[in-house]
Protein backbone atom coordinates (compact mmCIF):
# COMPACT_ATOMS: atom_id res chain seq x y z
CA UNK A 1 0.00 0.00 0.00
CA UNK A 2 2.83 2.34 0.92
CA UNK A 3 4.09 1.57 -2.54
CA UNK A 4 1.19 2.49 -4.40
CA UNK A 5 0.72 5.64 -2.36
CA UNK A 6 4.07 6.79 -3.46
CA UNK A 7 3.56 5.89 -6.84
CA UNK A 8 0.51 8.12 -6.92
CA UNK A 9 3.21 11.01 -5.15
CA UNK A 10 5.53 10.54 -8.01
CA UNK A 11 2.42 10.25 -10.69
CA UNK A 12 0.15 12.76 -9.17
CA UNK A 13 2.22 15.19 -7.60
CA UNK A 14 -0.27 14.80 -4.28
CA UNK A 15 0.07 13.14 -1.48
CA UNK A 16 -2.93 10.45 -0.90
CA UNK A 17 -3.25 8.61 2.38
CA UNK A 18 -5.11 5.24 2.19
CA UNK A 19 -6.85 4.23 5.43
CA UNK A 20 -8.34 0.66 3.87
CA UNK A 21 -6.26 -1.58 1.63
CA UNK A 22 -6.89 -1.33 -1.94
CA UNK A 23 -7.63 -4.08 -3.67
CA UNK A 24 -5.44 -3.51 -6.69
CA UNK A 25 -2.35 -2.23 -6.42
CA UNK A 26 -2.27 -1.12 -10.09
CA UNK A 27 -2.57 2.55 -10.88
CA UNK A 28 -2.57 2.33 -14.88
CA UNK A 29 -3.59 5.98 -15.88
CA UNK A 30 -1.19 7.52 -18.66
CA UNK A 31 -1.76 11.10 -17.76
CA UNK A 32 -1.81 13.02 -14.31
CA UNK A 33 -5.56 14.11 -13.55
CA UNK A 34 -5.67 17.60 -14.75
CA UNK A 35 -5.01 20.32 -12.45
CA UNK A 36 -8.80 22.26 -12.42
CA UNK A 37 -9.99 18.57 -11.47
CA UNK A 38 -11.35 18.86 -7.54
CA UNK A 39 -10.16 16.70 -4.45
CA UNK A 40 -13.67 14.96 -4.78
CA UNK A 41 -13.94 14.65 -8.37
CA UNK A 42 -10.04 12.52 -8.02
CA UNK A 43 -11.43 10.30 -5.28
CA UNK A 44 -14.03 9.97 -7.08
CA UNK A 45 -12.88 8.94 -10.22
CA UNK A 46 -9.27 7.79 -9.50
CA UNK A 47 -8.97 6.49 -6.17
CA UNK A 48 -12.41 4.36 -5.45
CA UNK A 49 -11.97 2.03 -8.23
CA UNK A 50 -8.92 1.21 -6.75
CA UNK A 51 -11.27 -0.80 -4.16
CA UNK A 52 -13.99 -3.35 -4.58
CA UNK A 53 -16.96 -1.94 -5.26
CA UNK A 54 -19.26 -1.06 -2.35
CA UNK A 55 -16.78 -1.66 0.60
CA UNK A 56 -15.14 1.90 0.63
CA UNK A 57 -16.23 5.51 0.87
CA UNK A 58 -14.83 8.68 0.01
CA UNK A 59 -13.48 9.15 3.52
CA UNK A 60 -11.08 6.33 3.35
CA UNK A 61 -9.23 7.96 0.78
CA UNK A 62 -7.60 11.23 1.91
CA UNK A 63 -5.51 14.02 -0.15
CA UNK A 64 -2.66 15.98 2.03
CA UNK A 65 -1.73 19.02 1.10
CA UNK A 66 2.27 20.01 1.47
CA UNK A 67 0.98 21.59 4.65
CA UNK A 68 0.14 18.90 6.30
CA UNK A 69 -3.75 19.80 5.82
CA UNK A 70 -6.70 17.80 4.60
CA UNK A 71 -8.56 20.04 1.77
CA UNK A 72 -12.07 20.34 1.52
CA UNK A 73 -13.19 18.18 -1.49
CA UNK A 74 -13.72 21.51 -3.52
CA UNK A 75 -10.15 22.15 -3.71
CA UNK A 76 -8.47 22.02 -7.35
CA UNK A 77 -5.26 19.56 -7.71
CA UNK A 78 -3.19 22.43 -8.99
CA UNK A 79 -3.30 24.07 -5.44
CA UNK A 80 -2.24 21.16 -3.83
CA UNK A 81 0.40 20.50 -6.14
CA UNK A 82 1.41 24.67 -5.47
CA UNK A 83 1.07 23.61 -2.06
CA UNK A 84 4.18 21.22 -1.95
CA UNK A 85 6.19 23.40 -3.66
CA UNK A 86 6.66 26.03 -0.37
Amino acid sequence: MKNLEQYIFDFEGIRVVFRATPSTTEYSYQRKAAGSMTVGDFIQSRMLPLFNSGQITSNMVVVVDGYGDSPNSRTHLSTIRDRYRV
